[in-house]
């Protein structure tokens, strides 16, 4: 079927010689200007007249996974680039390569040859001197791309076989410059035009690429959402509210970025362009000793390591900041939105939006601007101090500490590539930069006439720990939501600074007792240590992920610097486990909440045999896609693939279904409460975007905003969340009545001192 394929669609693809065959009954070859005997058809799109345009290839394969059928056109797609794909290489080029193949530096392996029944190309041409610039050069056709078939070791002894694609060597050095590179252009960017209002499953976002509403979603989730389309309203109207705020390019942090990337990055957080050098491998025959050579292997690892990974994110950068550079001239531009099967909202374009990381995200602002006010200047203040890792204070202290540090503003905002460059050595350097030459702006103003000054800048307030924070509010926990600032204090709750003093407290108790791995760490447990896992608890980490958090952290402590891992990872595994007992006594009922998730899960999925599924708040059915694999064959133009599939019709993974779903229930709550305050702010006019738990404003209605969250937060908790997840499952499925446990009885906190606390978001 795949060789009936090629032969229905290469017509329109070959590089031919042979001339087009007269069009109409009568007329003789040679007819016709540009068709005469020997003319060269360089676009191919004659039809021979012997091909069957009514053959259905794939007719057979209807009922085969999809995937499956995926992989048979990507290889009649592949094996089409194979035959016919080139790269021009000068003489001298090809002779380079020549010498590098005899010297042993490449081998004849990475060298393309052509596939079976490859069309005949001349291997060179002549290059006209209107293009080359001079005389005319010879150049070299080689194939672009080729396949080969390498053996690599498998079990035991066994040795299985790997079907590999591989670029040209001149191809591929001419894509690993990223500035070269203009081949990489996303087909998901910011539109120009407002996205589609989202009407339902498949109506919504870009005009001309259409994509459904839920990305990752199983289908039997798309059929429950299309059923539910009038209980999914309020987050259709969430998303259109999030799609609806236009952005502009910060030109003035676009102009030093671009500049610090040309000069070859490794500052304010861009990654290092230059490739890290490789010393010479010692020789054991020349005196090296095992241990140099192994030494030197350690190094050699991690360094390629490196080199790949700041290519990767290199070129990442490139292609973004080429998008900004596009965007530049534009008054205003958007971010269509749709969600994950959690219901959690994201930008559709993939490169430039704002939830990338902090040198993407100091590239936006608002397109529309607004007057500071009465409070805008301080919440300038009090953003910088954010965004510089000083947020664990009150917020006068904050306002202080920006405030002292006004030449350091002023340097960073006139001269941010020459000055001292106080801005890139900040937590999030970018956003300090573009803060710094907004505050600037406004500095330089009398003070009578700073509330009028129209400021874009988006503003942060961000979640403390959010996830806890839902746990604390569905067991009504007073401790943990004191913790967590659910509650009005002095100064922000630091739950990470809490768990860290406890731990501390229980290792030094079993250093006492002469615990080795407790006297390796006591003494050094910090914050920074036990952050990481505490953050990522409520979205199910494991015991072995927790302690390799930690063990990244042994290994950056200076004190146990040099320690070898032998040594350190035992130690990990034990300050994970105890950070993660830790964490169950600072918050007893938000523990008791996930476990009580967990433990509906395990029955649900025991007794019915069906995915973890229910409605969060604002109406979207959830259905967790988690289903076991089945491994099986398909056979290609190329080589057999071995596929795995795991579609709705193979039994459910019930161990992922029943770790997955505490995790995914609360970014279920998260994101409906994201998507309430956005419904509310787009209501009252208030310019709004998010990252998950982290909310933006202009400076001028932060206040504003604040009590939305606020007030929305305590609405999506007066509901019986986890009433409504027994209640929900036992109408699905009647059998389980009676199972299910109750709910874990509720603790003493009273939700309405969320809407008093200074510090719940901040």
């Amino acid at each position: 079927r795949a060789d009936a394929t090629i032969q229905r669609f290469e017509p329109a693809l070959v590089y031919s010689r042979r001339p087009r065959r007269p069009e109409a009954a009568g007329e003789s070859e040679g007819e016709g200007e540009g068709e005469g005997e020997g003319e060269e058809v360089v676009d191919g799109m004659g039809i021979s007249d012997s091909l069957d345009l009514t053959y259905d290839p794939w007719q057979a394969d209807v009922l085969k996974p999809s995937n499956e059928l995926e992989i048979k056109a990507a290889s009649f797609l592949i094996y089409v680039l194979l035959r016919h794909c080139r790269v021009e290489l000068g003489e001298a080029e090809d002779a380079m390569f020549a010498a590098m193949v005899e010297r042993g530096e490449l081998r004849e392996a990475d060298i393309p040859l052509p596939v079976k029944d490859a069309p005949a190309v001349p291997s060179y041409f002549m290059l006209p001197s209107s293009v080359s610039g001079g005389t005319s050069e010879k150049m070299l056709m080689a194939y672009a791309f080729g396949h080969r078939v390498v053996k690599m070791p498998g079990k035991g002894a066994r040795v299985k076989q790997l079907g590999q694609l591989i670029a040209h060597p001149v191809l591929f050095d001419r894509l690993l410059n990223p500035e070269d590179w203009k081949g990489g252009q996303a087909r998901f960017t910011p539109m120009l035009v407002k996205p589609l209002p989202w009407l339902g499953v498949k109506n919504g976002g870009f005009l001309c690429l259409p994509r459904g509403v839920a990305r990752f979603a199983p289908r039997e989730m798309n059929d429950r959402m299309e059923e539910a389309r009038e209980e999914m309203q309020r987050v259709y109207q969430g998303l259109n509210s999030l799609s609806q705020t236009p952005w502009q390019v910060d030109t003035s942090v676009l102009q030093v970025q671009r500049h610090l990337w040309n000069l070859g990055g490794n500052t304010a957080g861009l990654v290092q362009r230059e490739k890290g050098e490789i010393s010479p491998k010692p020789d054991l025959t020349k005196g090296a000793t095992e241990e140099e050579l192994k030494a030197w292997k350690k190094v050699a690892f991690l360094t390629i390591k490196a080199n790949r990974e700041n290519h990767s994110i290199g070129c990442d950068t490139e292609n973004r900041l080429l998008q900004a550079e596009e965007l530049v001239a534009e008054s205003e531009f958007y971010f269509p939105h749709n969600v994950d099967f959690r219901g959690r909202a994201y930008p559709m374009p993939p490169n430039l939006n704002h939830l990338g990381a902090d040198s993407t995200r100091a590239l936006l602002r608002f397109a529309r601007a607004r007057p500071l006010g009465e409070k805008g200047e301080i919440w300038l203040w009090i953003h910088l101090s954010n965004l510089c890792g000083h947020d664990k204070v009150a917020m006068q202290d904050r306002i202080e500490w920006a405030q002292a540090r006004y030449r350091d503003i002023e340097d960073s905002a006139r001269n941010p590539i020459d000055g001292d460059r106080w801005w890139s050595k900040q937590d999030a350097p970018f956003q300090v930069l573009a803060a710094c030459q907004e505050l600037e702006k406004v500095l330089r103003l009398p003070k009578a006439r700073r509330k009028a000054f129209e400021s874009s800048l988006p503003i942060h307030q961000d979640g403390s720990c959010n996830g806890l924070q839902h746990y604390s509010a569905l067991g009504r926990d007073q401790k943990g939501g004191e913790q967590v600032n659910l509650t009005l204090s002095a100064v922000p709750g630091d739950v990470y600074t809490a768990v860290m003093k406890v731990v501390a407290a229980k290792v030094a108790v079993e250093a006492k007792n002469g615990e080795a791995k407790a006297q390796l760490v006591d003494g050094h447990i910090t914050r920074k240590m036990v952050k990481q896992t505490v953050m990522t608890s409520v979205y199910g980490v494991t015991l072995i992920g927790a302690s390799a958090q930690i063990l990244q952290r042994l290994r950056d402590t200076p004190a146990l610097a040099g320690l070898e891992d032998n040594l350190l990872r035992p130690a990990s595994g034990f300050l994970a486990k105890l950070t993660l007992q830790s964490l169950g006594e600072v918050f007893q009922s938000a523990t008791a909440s996930q476990n009580w998730l967990t433990e509906v899960a395990r029955i649900m999925c025991k007794e019915t045999g069906c995915p973890m599924q229910w409605v969060t708040p604002l109406g979207m059915p959830i259905i967790q896609p988690y289903r076991k694999e089945r491994g099986f064959q398909v056979v290609t133009h190329l080589q057999k693939v071995t596929l795995n599939s795991s579609g709705g019709h193979l039994p459910i993974d019930s161990l992922k279904q029943k770790v997955a779903f505490p995790p995914n229930f609360i970014h279920s709550l998260d994101a409906s409460h994201m998507l309430l305050t956005a419904i509310e702010c787009s209501r009252q006019n208030i310019e709004f975007a998010a990252v998950h738990d982290s909310y933006w404003t202009h400076a001028a209605t932060v206040d504003e905003m604040n009590g939305i969250l606020r007030d929305k937060f305590v609405e999506l908790h007066e509901n019986a969340l986890l009433e409504n997840v027994k209640c929900g499952l036992e109408e699905m499925h009647p059998k389980l009545k009676g199972l299910l446990p109750d709910p874990p009885e509720m603790g003493t906190l009273d939700l309405e001192q969320v809407k008093k606390s200074t510090f719940f978001f901040h």
